[in-house]
């Protein structure tokens, strides 16, 4: 399993590419629905990092867990 911080670069990472903004901007602690990820796009986000990091994460993640921070607390501690 990769570290919280590694797991976090990756998400900003992938969320900024994803709305076009500078990386540096993203904050972890702010929704994502907010940066305007729609579901479809959620579910992308969700499948990308299931693939990355190896283990199976509902395509429904981002729905239950809504900031990075979230989503890197609740991979790193429950899935495994």
């Amino acid at each position: 399993m990769q570290s919280k911080e590694a797991i976090r670069k990756w998400m900003v990472n992938y969320v900024a590419r994803l709305v076009g903004m500078p990386a540096n901007e993203i904050d972890p602690r702010t929704a994502l629905a907010d940066y305007g990820l729609d579901s479809t796009a959620a579910a992308g986000l969700s499948g990308d990092l299931s693939d990355w990091l190896g283990v199976h994460l509902e395509a429904n993640l981002l729905k239950d867990h809504r900031s990075i921070d979230a989503v890197v607390s609740f991979v790193t501690t429950q899935a495994r």
